[in-house]
């Protein structure tokens, strides 16, 4: 089993209304302001990093993804290399 060591981010996500465009391996995806505001300070980095964020890695527009997988996510923090939490 290959170990992934990836951080979690927790944020609020603000109004649905103020959203931005972001590329995922290449798809365009709309999100949050505040998660695209996120991202953004993360993207100066020199290093590259793996982040678990739920917007991009929930599909939002699937609501039998979303049954599955929002109980999970005490799992996914807890397992975090560490969790970065947003306040706004």
């Amino acid at each position: 089993m290959r170990l992934l060591f990836y951080e979690a981010i927790s944020y609020t996500w603000g109004s649905m209304e103020r959203t931005e465009e972001i590329l995922v391996d290449g798809c365009r995806m709309m999100v949050t302001k505040a998660a695209y505001e996120i991202l953004a300070s993360y993207s100066s980095l020199l290093v590259p990093k793996l982040l678990w964020i739920d917007a991009i890695c929930i599909d939002q527009s699937n609501d039998a993804e979303k049954s599955r997988q929002v109980p999970m996510m005490d799992k996914i923090y807890r397992h975090a290399l560490f969790t970065t939490i947003f306040l706004g």
